[in-house]
């Protein structure tokens, strides 16, 4: 084991942590019934944080000894140990939300966990709006191709190798010269929000069993034009979620399922994406279980690393807008990759390392900024939570869900990332802005779309 006896104990407290986390989570959401903004961010996080954490602290992967993120046993330990506080602190945040707001939310739980949903108010402008944004995302894509050249999906079958493969992905997205922000929306978000809204229309008649059909083939080919495995995954959820949101309840057969599915997707993608065709279904698989469980905490290592060589870096991480604040943004991602792995670098890779969402803050600010991170983010989840629960328990109009379902996935990424730009984040600010453009066409008196 890692730290010889202190591993044992590890696993007792992180046990402890986790009881005292699920309870902190029920006590301020109520019962797990159904997938929230808060609950939904916490699963992610027990998967892709939380996990990996203790695993780290108990055994060596190959990966990072051949890396030396073990030459620091303080630094293995410290992952393990923020990780535990933020499965308590996060869940504290959202009870202190509610303190401080003072609404009934049993009240609000029992009306969007049992309330059947209505027919929404669907109307002729909001099906051409649709049409129109999937056709501005389709030029988009155009102008993006012309922009990189050949789309890395192109030529995933002709033979290029694991490191070509690598750099095809980098390119795509880390050596694009030009607003990649305005694509991420125009191309992705913007679509995807799309595919919410169709989803929950698509048994109204063919017409909109038809724009559902083409949008999920659109989605699906953006998803993996790059060879990024994300985004894939991101989408077989966001099909997941919507049904689990529409029927009011989580099916156990159907979750197995998802789970299935998931994992053969996985195991396709490092098979064709990845380049591993010449490794077994073993090795498949420890790869894939590495990925999912340990990469996303593991990269805290060289924030901490890097932090003990130039100090604490006082907030100059966080965004500076037009350079209106007194310092120059220190691109932390970008820096911390080039300091723990300058062999991609030399060799033309060029890629971030984000990490979990509380190590900007820590290596700004040290303990304090990473727990105040941790109990602020809580509150703003559980903000959004009952504010769109308090909107859509009464008026169950198709905007609002929808975009309640894309918040959760917005607001899970911060997972494995920095959330201190938020406010800044052209996604986040531009598909908020075409919601409210689309809820207000939906309230004009059209000739409704039976």
């Amino acid at each position: 084991m890692v730290h010889g006896l202190l591993s044992i104990h590890i696993i007792f407290f992180s046990i402890l942590f986790l009881w005292i986390g699920y309870k902190l989570l029920v006590f301020s959401n109520g019962p797990l019934k159904t997938f929230t903004i808060p609950n939904f961010f916490m699963l992610k996080y027990l998967i892709f944080a939380y996990i990996g954490s203790v695993l780290y602290n108990i055994v060596f992967f190959d990966l990072e000894v051949n890396n030396g993120m073990y030459d620091n046993l303080g630094y293995v330990f410290n992952i393990w140990l923020y990780s535990s506080l933020g499965i308590v602190l996060i869940p504290l945040g959202m009870l202190l939300a509610n303190l401080f707001f003072s609404l009934d939310f049993d009240k609000l739980n029992k009306n969007f966990f049992t309330k059947p949903l209505k027919n929404f108010k669907v109307n002729i402008g909001v099906q051409m709006s649709i049409v129109l944004v999937l056709i501005v995302s389709v030029f988009s894509l155009l102008i993006y191709r012309s922009i990189i050249g050949e789309l890395p999906i192109l030529n995933l079958f002709s033979g290029a190798n694991e490191a070509a493969l690598a750099l095809m992905r980098s390119d795509a997205g880390n050596n694009f010269s030009g607003k990649l922000h305005w694509f991420k929306f125009l191309i992705g978000a913007s679509s995807k929000f799309m595919l919410i809204i169709l989803f929950f229309n698509k048994r109204r008649n063919f017409l909109w069993r038809i724009l559902f059909t083409i949008c999920l083939i659109y989605v699906l080919f953006i998803s993996v034009m790059n060879l990024n495995k994300a985004p894939i995954i991101d989408l077989v959820l966001l099909l997941f979620v919507s049904g689990v949101i529409q029927k009011k309840k989580v099916n156990f057969k159907l979750i197995i399922g998802l789970g299935i599915l998931i994992f053969s997707f996985l195991i396709l993608m490092y098979v064709y994406f990845m380049g591993q065709n010449d490794k077994n279904l073993f090795i498949i698989l420890k790869i894939i279980f590495h990925r999912v469980f340990v990469s996303q905490i593991a990269p805290f290592y060289w924030y901490q690393d890097m932090q003990s060589s130039i100090g604490f870096l006082m907030g100059s991480t966080f965004p500076n807008p037009g350079g209106f604040l007194p310092f120059e943004n220190f691109p932390i991602t970008t820096k911390v990759f080039a300091y723990a792995y300058p062999q991609k670098i030399a060799s033309g890779i060029v890629g971030s390392l984000p990490t979990v969402f509380y190590a900007d803050w820590w290596i700004n600010f040290g303990v304090i900024g990473a727990t105040l991170s941790m109990l602020l983010l809580g509150f703003l989840l559980q903000f959004l939570d009952l504010l769109f629960k308090s909107y859509v328990s009464i008026n169950n109009s198709i905007i609002p869900i929808s975009y309640y379902i894309y918040l959760m996935f917005f607001m899970s990424k911060y997972v494995g990332t920095s959330y201190v730009g938020i406010l800044f984040d052209f996604e986040f600010v531009l598909v908020s802005i075409l919601a409210l453009v689309l809820y207000f066409i939906s309230i004009f008196k059209f000739k409704p779309v039976e």
